[in-house]
This record gives C-alpha cells, sequence and structure tokens, in this order.
C-alpha cells in the first residue's frame, strides 16, 4: 500500500503486544458468554487467570508500524 501510494525506502516494524486476561475478557466477554453456558465460560476464564498467575499464558497480538519515504 505505501509503495503503491509512492513511498520509498518503506520499512515494516512488527511488535508483539502482550495482553492480560481483564483486556481479554474486554475484548471477547461477551462473544464467550453467547457461546458457553455460565460454569463453561466461568471454567474457561478461570483457566485463564490460573495460567497467568502461574505463568503459562501467553497470550497477545502482533502490530505493524510502517513508514516510508515521500
Amino acid at each position: 500500500m505505501l509503495v503503491a501510494a509512492g513511498l520509498s525506502d518503506v520499512r515494516l516494524e512488527p511488535t508483539v503486544v502482550q495482553n492480560t486476561v481483564a483486556f481479554l475478557r474486554i475484548l471477547f466477554g461477551n462473544r464467550v458468554a453467547a457461546l458457553a453456558d455460565e460454569a463453561r465460560a466461568a471454567a474457561f476464564w478461570e483457566e485463564l487467570e490460573q495460567g497467568e498467575r502461574e505463568g503459562w499464558l501467553c497470550s497477545g497480538g502482533v502490530c505493524f508500524a510502517a513508514v516510508g519515504i515521500r
């Protein structure tokens, strides 16, 4: 896209942004509630919270920063 817009020396820097279970609840809480009954949803969130407490949960997203010279 940037090259098509006339930029040169385009660079893309990927960054992994780690998140928390609290953030996942904000993003996906309604969806989990719609897909699972209350007991299953509670067990799902509890497992994620356990992983966060014990240090084995790894969750995040990849963000990209792009720059170029016009």
